[in-house]
């Protein structure tokens, strides 16, 4: 006989898969230090965890050189705005906020554009939201130029 697992059957299987977790946070730990995905936690606005992919991304020197710092410091200031509009709709909803390009600066002030994506986490007691980014500048300048040749073979072409 073939047993098929029901909604509560996975959702009891998904709820023991993260007490487990909680009570062993080393494996989760090294996770997010070996990630090339820069990742950190911001708790009332206050950075309060950053991996080495962050201090990368951020140009640091090391995880101090960011923890401690208003997050907000490192968005952009047109970007501000949405960011905070974002990280209130997820608290609210209790759900990840979406994929969004956005511009984010530098220790050094240098602006770059990244692709951000946020959820809301139990944080001591409270909630903090975790956020995953990466740099996507590169991509930009390529799609642009791909769009300037296409351009021009298409006047080429006329």
């Amino acid at each position: 006989m073939v047993r098929k697992e029901t909604t509560e059957d996975v959702a009891s299987i998904g709820s023991e898969t993260e007490k487990e977790l909680l009570a062993h946070p080393e494996p989760m730990h090294r996770l997010f230090e070996l990630c090339p995905i820069a990742m950190l936690l911001h708790h009332r606005r206050i950075v309060r965890y950053a991996n080495p992919a962050s201090v990368a991304l951020f140009g640091a020197n090391s995880p101090a050189d960011i923890i401690g710092m208003q997050v907000l410091d490192l968005v952009h200031s047109e970007f501000r705005v949405v960011v905070m509009e974002r990280v209130q709709q997820s608290f609210n909803s209790g759900t990840p906020a979406q994929v969004l390009e956005e511009v984010l600066i530098k220790i050094d002030g240098t602006s770059f554009h990244a692709e951000v994506s946020a959820f809301p986490v139990p944080f001591e007691g409270d909630t903090a939201m975790f956020v995953m980014a990466r740099d996507v500048t590169e991509r930009r300048m390529i799609e642009r130029a791909v769009a300037r040749s296409e351009e021009r073979l298409q006047l080429a072409l006329e």
